[in-house]
């Protein structure tokens, strides 16, 4: 009888060993889990009531109203977003940041969770602003909303006011962004690795967007869809997919520099963020993208 136990406490040990390094949901995959937390972590640093703690929901404002993680502020991508600028939809100015991010609460010193449904493009968006300019206690919610309903844990109704913050940008890391002149002047260097993460037909040149002045591609750049490090239910693939995907385009932690590129910048900013969780220190954003390239008429295409 004793044997049957122990044979059963070992399989079970074996499962649970399994679950916890394979799982999609699983933080320990990844050289860089600190930049995810778990909705179990969540829930944990919430009970703890830490005034410090402040949850950002990038959903629509309607959806934040039906439902959202207890005391989460609403904001909109517009609300980072600078559509003003020469190319649309490039990162906020400072001074604009601020005041938005203040409004909701946010302070210099705050522990900031940034979540939307399940798709984490505009949280790693946000994210990669964030980064930029110089908050570093950010973090993207694993599995977004969905992971929370799943763990059926509790949600709010109605809008969140929080007393207005006191977040200033003080510094700007400028080195995590990339210009179209060093691009153009790298074209040929081979440890200079370009990687256009729209999709396949508008790098084909086949397709483009409405906005963009020329169809075509960046000349010496690699495809490499954003969406090809999610799985059918919108969850990071496996590390050792990713690292397979990663292989055959050639893109390694030994390149100088990695450029991501997207139609205006925030799909790449998922796919920078991607390369981080894996420990890629090599990564820069070309926040004009397709759209900036397209409408330089001086500068080649493929």
């Amino acid at each position: 009888m004793n044997f049957f136990k122990d044979k059963l406490i070992i399989i079970l040990s074996i499962s649970f060993f399994i679950f916890i390094f394979f799982s999609p949901l699983s933080l320990a995959n990844y050289q860089k889990s600190e930049l995810l937390i778990s909705p179990t972590a969540l829930k944990e640093k919430l009970e703890l009531d830490n005034n410090k703690l402040k949850i950002i929901d990038v959903r629509s404002s309607l959806n934040y109203l039906l439902a959202h993680i207890p005391g989460a502020v609403n904001l909109q991508p517009a609300n980072f977003s600078n559509d003003k600028a020469w190319v649309s939809g490039l990162i906020a100015e400072p001074q604009n940041f601020n005041f938005v991010v203040a409004k909701k609460g946010i302070h210099n010193d705050s522990e900031i969770i940034i979540y939307a449904d399940q798709n984490q493009v505009w949280p790693t968006r946000l994210w990669f602003i964030f980064k930029l300019y110089g908050k570093n206690k950010v973090r993207i919610l694993k599995g977004g909303l969905k992971a929370w309903k799943e763990e059926d844990f509790a949600l709010e109704r109605m809008s969140f006011r929080p007393q207005k913050g006191d977040f200033v940008v003080n510094k700007v890391n400028n080195d995590l962004l990339i210009n179209t002149d060093t691009i153009a002047e790298n074209l040929n260097n081979k440890d200079f690795l370009i990687v256009d993460t729209r999709p396949k037909a508008e790098f084909l040149g086949q397709n483009t967007t409405a906005k963009a002045q020329r169809q075509g591609r960046i000349p010496n750049s690699v495809h490499l869809d954003w969406q090809e490090f999610l799985d059918q239910n919108n969850n990071f693939k496996s590390i050792a997919v990713i690292k397979e995907i990663l292989a055959a385009k050639g893109i390694n932690k030994n390149k100088e520099t990695i450029v991501f590129l997207s139609r205006e910048g925030v799909e790449a900013s998922f796919s920078f963020f991607t390369l981080k969780l894996l420990g890629y220190n090599n990564l820069k954003l070309y926040d004009d993208s397709w759209l900036g390239w397209s409408q330089r008429k001086d500068l080649p295409i493929q």
